[in-house]
């Protein structure tokens, strides 16, 4: 089932290597470099959140757990990774509380608790060595650290297990902190959606129950149901009558719904209940409780045969008319399809990508109607029977750090249309979105569930705001298999780019003759030759902007193809037309006149001149050739195009296409790069 996932590791730590290494033993332990049991691996600064450990610091002491056992025999598990040892309400306060929180849930599903959380032990082959896995970004890592765990009076600092000589979850919680870089980075990388996609890698659908009937509810239960998400609610804050039930806990709805008939003052009455689960053991005291008047008056025979019995606190049963009533929102954990267990799966493709300032962080439509469309886009193609999709967006941060992103201000747009071609700013403001996320501040991930009829639809992710630069990982989980891609994920070419359009004779007479003016005695042209060229060119207003000499010898190197390091007179007359040629695609792009271009309109110039760029392709040229101020010279273009019009130039001469792909020879490279 989990074959297939690639796994990363931190600091270049091996598991497997650190297990075998015979330096290790019962009498010399591991001792972790890279996460070291000091205070610089708990607090982030003086300022801290955790005030009452700080000061106290120099009393703390990373034990082992036989140290913490004082001798005792500790256990890695006793019966699994168990809802029943997760402990939330103790660490409610600390900066673990959603991780624990989303552990507690993740251990009603062993597929995934077992592949983050694999079967360890303190007897055979201990030598203080453990794993766990977490998923960040798109990726999955497996994080190595000793067993040492920080303690005040001999007692754990943060997270513990019911059973105290149990160990798997502060285990767990200290290779969290390691990859976070320190225990308090769970602080402010953390909510409880984060902490359960973290954990499975998968993502989180946020339901709005406000209009919700209990036939939509039991249908939407059997749906996930079959999906093996898992479902928690979260209480509605304007209900004051809790009935036992606490607003700082997460509430897990179990199992299937449950249609039960008891005796309701002597008369038969109909009820659909289901078992919830509560992190912080709270007990409901309402209808269905385990002490109420409706759980009394159901036979024993029912109660066998649809397992419903509460042996301890925070096990309960609800109906769901006061699910409905008590609950406000439902966040749903979809499940991805290498941890599952399931016959149905879902089916996830994933697309990293970023916006880059100028050329492709454009905001969302109505801070920019006239560049909305420059962003990101991407196509989802629905066969003849629909599909339901979730469409997830996330923030993307550095693997090892906390990523709490103020400007992460995410959302997207979903439009139908007829071919799934990237639309264009007319397609915008003629059509209006069919699904929208609403843009969210400090959220890392946007996730929305949309049930699609066939056709193609244009999926456009957005930040709030124009030019805020971020990467971005856009997932799709679709029940059926729909195709998503990148409406920019290739780039291809027209012939205006590899071969010199026709130009008219008296052009051709005019670019000899200046080349004839400024060619040596030889009648070849060489570097400084070729500057004085483009000087009386820009003279002759045939280019809007001088060339500079490191610009005039790159474009000498590039058309000089037998590498005599002077130029021919066909050599100079296609270095004359291509200029020209040049000089118009950049005089149509250049919508203020201003002999320059903005960034934005960078991809509208390439076009022009005959390549349709990536989006990896675009954000890799404006990296290279666009400075601080977002513009782009004729200077700057002319070289730009002329590097890929030699790149395109010598893959033709390769045998290659549009739509053939090449096997290039190191030597091969090196020959292109060589002029670059």
């Amino acid at each position: 089932m989990a074959k297939s996932i690639k796994i990363n590791t931190i600091c270049g730590q091996n598991y497997a290597d650190l297990i075998e290494d015979s330096q290790y033993n019962r009498d010399n332990l591991f001792k972790d470099p890279c996460f070291k049991a000091c205070n610089e691996s708990i607090f982030i600064k003086e300022d801290t959140t955790l005030l009452t450990f700080y000061e106290r610091r120099n009393d703390i002491r990373w034990l082992r757990p036989h140290e913490i056992l004082r001798g005792k025999k500790p256990f890695f598990f006793k019966d699994g990774a168990s809802f029943n040892e997760v402990i939330v309400k103790e660490v409610r306060s600390l900066v673990n509380s959603a991780f624990m929180n989303a552990l507690a849930g993740l251990t009603l599903i062993p597929s995934i608790i077992n592949y983050v959380c694999p079967e360890q032990s303190f007897k055979d082959n201990y030598k203080g060595i453990f794993r766990f896995r977490f998923w960040r970004f798109g990726k999955w890592f497996e994080v190595v650290i000793d067993d040492r765990l920080p303690t005040l009076d001999g007692k754990l600092m943060f997270s513990r297990c019911q059973s105290k000589d149990e160990f798997w979850a502060p285990l767990m919680e200290k290779a969290l902190a390691k990859l976070l870089l320190r225990y308090e980075a769970m602080d402010c990388t953390f909510d409880i959606p984060e902490a359960l996609i973290d954990l499975s890698g998968g993502t989180v659908e946020r339901v709005d129950m406000s209009d919700f009937t209990e036939a939509i509810l039991r249908s939407k239960l059997m749906m996930w149901r079959k999906t093996g998400s898992l479902v928690t609610g979260l209480l509605n804050y304007e209900n004051l009558d809790l009935c036992g039930l606490q607003l700082q806990s997460l509430y897990i709805l179990s199992g299937s719904v449950k249609h039960v008939t008891y005796d309701n003052n002597d008369k038969m009455t109909s009820a659909s209940i289901i078992r919830i689960l509560s992190t912080e053991r709270c007990e409901w005291t309402g209808p269905w409780g385990d002490k109420s008047e409706e759980m009394k008056s159901l036979d024993e025979d029912t109660k066998k045969k649809f397992g419903i019995k509460s042996e301890v606190d925070g096990d309960f049963w609800m109906d769901l008319k006061d699910i409905l009533h008590r609950f406000n929102e439902l966040r749903i954990l979809h499940i991805p399809p290498e941890l599952s267990d399931k016959d149905v799966k879902w089916h996830v493709t994933e697309h990293l990508n970023k916006w880059q300032r100028g050329s492709t962080a454009m905001g969302r439509y109505e801070n920019n109607k006239e560049n909305f469309h420059k962003n990101p886009q991407y196509n989802i193609q629905v066969d003849n029977n629909g599909d339901l999709v979730v469409v997830s967006l996330m923030a993307v941060g550095k693997d090892r750090e906390e990523s709490w992103w103020e400007d992460s201000n995410l959302g997207f747009d979903v439009y139908k249309t007829e071919d799934g071609c990237p639309v264009d700013m007319e397609f915008i403001q003629t059509n209006k979105p069919l699904h929208s996320f609403e843009h969210k501040l400090g959220i890392r991930e946007a996730a929305l569930f949309m049930d699609l009829g066939p056709g193609n639809y244009v999926i456009i992710p957005s930040t709030f705001e124009k030019d805020k630069e971020f990467p971005f990982l856009l997932r799709f989980f679709c029940r059926a298999f729909s195709k998503t891609k990148s409406a920019n994920s290739t780039s291809f070419y027209t012939p205006t780019l590899s071969e010199n359009k026709t130009l008219d004779p008296m052009m051709v007479e005019i670019i000899q003759s200046v080349f004839e003016e400024y060619a040596g005695e030889d009648g070849l042209m060489d570097n400084s030759e070729l500057d004085n060229f483009f000087v009386r060119w820009k003279r002759e207003n045939i280019i809007p902007s001088d060339i500079s000499h490191e610009t005039s010898a790159a474009i000498a190197s590039l058309f000089d193809e037998d590498d005599s390091r002077k130029l021919s007179v066909n050599e100079g007359i296609a270095i004359g037309a291509w200029s020209f040629y040049c000089d118009m695609m950049f005089l149509r792009a250049d919508k203020d006149e201003s002999k320059t271009l903005d960034v934005s309109e960078l991809r509208d110039a390439l076009s022009r001149a005959g390549l349709k760029t990536s989006d990896a392709v675009l954000q890799h040229l404006v990296s290279r050739y666009v400075g601080s101020d977002n513009k782009i010279t004729y200077d700057e273009f002319f070289l730009m195009v002329s590097k890929i019009r030699y790149v395109i130039r010598k893959f033709e001469k390769l045998g290659g296409t549009n739509e053939k792909s090449l096997t290039f020879t190191l030597e091969d490279l090196l020959e292109i790069c060589a002029k670059l």
